[in-house]
């Protein structure tokens, strides 16, 4: 088997499908044979993901990578069956490979937001000795995963799992608020949830004195206890107190607040894929645990980050930068997060708890190391002041016009005014709309800000199986 220069095999075979476009394509590139999107640093050393062959006539023999070296935001489209979501597993297996199918070291650990549980098989191996992984030489192995889910999701797991639980004092006052549905300036009910949350937070903050060992609580006991005796929170009316007991209580019984919660640090590392599964969960209190572990995540990368520069501009210590930057990361390494199903999480109106947090993540995360990948089969839904912010974006197929239209003004290289793609199809108007129409499962069209137009993918096949073949 020969080997490119960027170490994936020299394959040569003709995919069923191809394009054609009416100009050359003039793409960022590691060689002749491997082209790679998004590269951010062409100095140093590569770094990128394969993710399949170019997709056009004559030039089937070329690799597509992605660049990891940097932080990005990238989007995966496209309708139901058309192969997003497995582009999705695509990229979060090859993040953390260890084979030729990522270049550089898997120093990011991976947060994979699993909306229908189809990414519990990703320990599971497809057969080796399948038509297509012989055709593609895809190396063997498995990646490193972990599961996350809630208590009630895990027996129908085939993996070992951590119980999904989120910490009551991460949450912030919009939160509670959000979750009975309250105003927290006009609702005399928001105005003693406040009064209750500053006292319980300073009792949250109080070393904690539990046995080592002991079983979690939810801290939903504290709040209540708060309620019965702060001074301030006695001054409300009668009927208000107990409305928001009645409230808190129901909560409780819902099982995902428990104190102590494993910390962000804890649930991920470097070269590992963390699944979280949430589709077992009410859609406000998935919204709240994305919101959450994201906004969790970025102060812990934020700590990491902010360690390292300062430790880069103190020359003068002893212990050399490098190593104390090594240090810091080990903390809370770069990471990528991956969202399936996003338009439930990043909807165009409503006021999800989930919503103003991964808009900041998407526009502010790539300064502290984070990159985030999210798939819809929705892109017309998505929050529009996150729809330009992509610098890589994979459409595959779709048929609603505002889906497409929405797809179209996310790109950032230009489309070439005639295509020729299957059998005998040509288009020299609407070529974009006409073109993913009409692409079969498994393909995409790619745009990114390093090649002159859009260009054709084939995905390559998944190293584990894909849960939602039947879906």
């Amino acid at each position: 088997m020969s080997q490119s220069q960027s170490g994936a095999p020299r394959t040569s075979f003709r995919l069923p499908f191809g394009i054609g476009f009416g100009d050359p394509l003039k793409a960022d590139a590691y060689d002749s044979d491997n082209i790679v999107v998004g590269r951010t640093a062409p100095e140093a050393a590569p770094a990128s993901v394969y993710l399949g062959k170019l997709a056009e006539f004559e030039q089937m023999r070329r690799n597509v990578w992605l660049d990891c070296h940097g932080a990005h935001a990238v989007y995966v489209v496209g309708k139901r069956r058309s192969g997003k979501s497995y582009t999705l597993g695509v990229l979060c297996e090859g993040l953390v490979a260890s084979s030729w199918l990522r270049m550089g070291e898997p120093d990011q650990a991976v947060l994979l937001i699993d909306s229908l549980n189809i990414y519990g098989t990703m320990h599971v191996p497809t057969d080796e000795s399948g038509p297509e992984r012989r055709l593609w030489q895809l190396p063997s192995g498995v990646p490193n995963v972990r599961y996350l889910a809630p208590e009630p999701t895990r027996p129908l797991l085939a993996a070992e799992s951590t119980t999904l639980t989120v910490d009551p004092a991460w949450l912030t006052l919009e939160d509670w608020c959000g979750l009975f549905g309250v105003d927290p300036f006009a609702d005399p009910l928001g105005h003693l949830l406040g009064v209750v949350l500053d006292a319980v937070t300073e009792r949250w903050r109080e070393p904690n004195d539990r046995p080592a060992g002991s079983a979690q609580v939810s801290g939903i006991e504290d709040c209540i206890r708060v309620l019965d005796s702060n001074h301030e929170a006695m001054q409300f009316e009668q009927s208000t107190r107990e409305a928001l007991r009645r409230r808190l209580a129901a909560l409780g019984r819902l099982g995902f607040l428990r104190r102590p919660s494993p910390r962000i640090e804890t649930l991920l590392a470097p070269g590992v894929i963390t699944v979280c599964q949430l589709r077992d969960l009410d859609d406000g209190i998935r919204a709240l645990i994305v919101a959450v572990l994201v906004r969790e995540l970025m102060r812990a990368r934020a700590r990491a980050d902010a360690t390292s520069r300062l430790a880069a501009a103190r020359v003068q210590l002893t212990t050399p930068a490098s190593e104390t930057q090594r240090g810091a990361s080990t903390v809370m390494p770069r990471c990528w997060i991956a969202i399936d199903e996003a338009h439930n999480y990043l909807p165009s109106s409503g006021s999800l708890p989930s919503r103003p947090v991964l808009r900041r993540l998407i526009t502010e995360g790539r300064n502290i190391g984070l990159s985030v990948v999210v798939a819809t089969q929705q892109p017309s839904g998505l929050d529009t002041s996150i729809q330009r912010n992509a610098d890589g974006l994979l459409v595959h197929a779709m048929s609603m016009r505002d889906d497409i239209t929405a797809a179209e003004a996310m790109l950032n290289a230009q489309v070439p005014d005639s295509a020729s793609w299957g059998p005998a199809e040509r288009a020299s108007g609407r070529v974009f709309e006409r073109v993913v129409r009409g692409l079969p499962q498994g393909y995409c069209i790619v745009s990114s800000d390093s090649a002159n137009r859009v260009f054709g993918l084939r995905v390559r096949p998944r190293l584990t199986m894909h849960g939602g073949e039947t879906y």
